[in-house]
């Protein structure tokens, strides 16, 4: 493998990373609550779901607070957020 493999390689891992954080970025900007909530939810299970996992269950890789700061809101409005998902049907 040469320098320029090497290059390409750091150029596809750099705008992968930027195409993911973009995605964030609008998610976070544009959505009401639940929305941003449901966003971070799917991508969590898609990024994290472990092999040989049950379907439709997923743990969480951080704390409620954790995740209110990463989707931009306060923990009461990811709560309130959370229970609107599940009232809706869309978590347990």
């Amino acid at each position: 493998m040469g320098p320029a493999k090497d290059v390409e390689d750091v150029i596809g891992v750099k705008a992968l990373a930027t195409s993911r954080n973009h995605g964030q970025q609008i998610t976070v900007s544009k959505n009401e609550a639940p929305a941003r909530l449901a966003s971070f939810l799917l991508w969590t299970d898609h990024a994290y779901a472990p092999p040989g996992r049950i379907a439709g269950e997923m743990t969480l890789p951080m704390a409620r607070h954790d995740i209110a700061d990463y989707i931009g809101l306060p923990v009461e409005s990811v709560s309130r957020a959370l229970q609107e998902l599940e009232a809706r049907g869309l978590s347990a």
